[in-house]
């Protein structure tokens, strides 16, 4: 019996943010800070993507930075990298 390919795709989630105001147009990894997660099913896993740059300035990080497993992930783990995401695009 073949496996059904719904169940073995992977997620995505990612949170566009903005430091003025709402984000107009299409949200770019260039212009505006984001958090990715890229769940993989299979392995219980996440891979954590981000991006701090703000209007095309600034920022030193762009793309994965991190895995996490699925266990380990909490309200407070999330909350906790958004806010340094922020940080670091306001700089």
């Amino acid at each position: 019996m073949a496996e059904n390919p719904r169940l073995m795709q992977d997620h995505r989630l990612i949170l566009w943010m903005s430091l003025e105001g709402e984000i107009v147009g299409t949200a770019r990894v260039d212009r505006h800070p984001y958090l990715q997660l890229d769940a993989n099913v299979t392995q219980r896993a996440v891979t954590v993507s981000e991006g701090d740059v703000w209007a095309g300035r600034g920022g030193n990080r762009s793309g994965p930075v991190a895995e996490w497993q699925l266990s380990e992930i909490n309200t407070a783990k999330v909350t906790e990298e958004i806010l340094a995401i922020l940080h670091r695009s306001f700089q």
